[in-house]
């Protein structure tokens, strides 16, 4: 398997948690997205993705989001995520030690914007934290082997969300 091979399957498993997996409640889906946004209101997420608390109480009551919506959470929610946070977030030890391990594997860079990284990175340092244990927490969610779920398992999937994060508003400015 090539390198290019590893870096897809990753970035597919990033991707399934990004979205509810096909038998999972999106109450729960919804409520774990909520958290990440610092908010335990769906209001937050439906004024973050730009629909109605209606919309997602219907999508709770269906128990699915539309295809349009779900390609919004592929390709925004990361952004989302490290751009929202500005309060630490209440984040569990091995949520900590993957965020240390991205910045040890990526040498404080995570999202490749050169000389200014460790300005990029302590000025969104809460998002990322959040980011990492909304990985946790859905990992948690789907994966039907807890062992699966370790620290540079999170890691792997974090680097992956780095290319989404790093079109944050407030990671731009920070770019080459």
């Amino acid at each position: 398997m090539t390198g290019s091979d590893m870096n897809n399957m990753k970035m597919q498993s990033l991707m399934s948690l990004i979205v509810p997996a096909g038998d999972e409640s999106v109450a729960m889906f919804i409520a774990t997205v909520a958290k990440a946004l610092s908010s335990p209101k769906d209001r937050v997420v439906a004024d973050t993705i730009g629909v109605t608390p209606a919309t997602i109480a219907n999508w709770k009551r269906r128990n699915s989001i539309p295809e349009e919506y779900q390609a919004w959470f592929k390709s925004t929610l990361v952004e989302k995520i490290v751009g929202y946070n500005r309060i630490w977030p209440r984040t569990e030890l091995e949520a900590r030690i993957a965020f240390l391990r991205l910045l040890e594997r990526t040498n404080g860079d995570p999202y490749d914007v050169g000389e200014k990284g460790a300005l990029a990175v302590a000025n969104s340092m809460p998002g990322l934290l959040a980011l990492s244990q909304f990985v946790i927490d859905r990992m948690y969610s789907v994966c039907a082997d807890e062992a699966e779920i370790t620290t540079e398992a999170v890691c792997d999937l974090l680097i992956q969300s780095m290319f989404i994060a790093r079109n944050a508003d407030h990671i731009r400015v920070f770019r080459h």
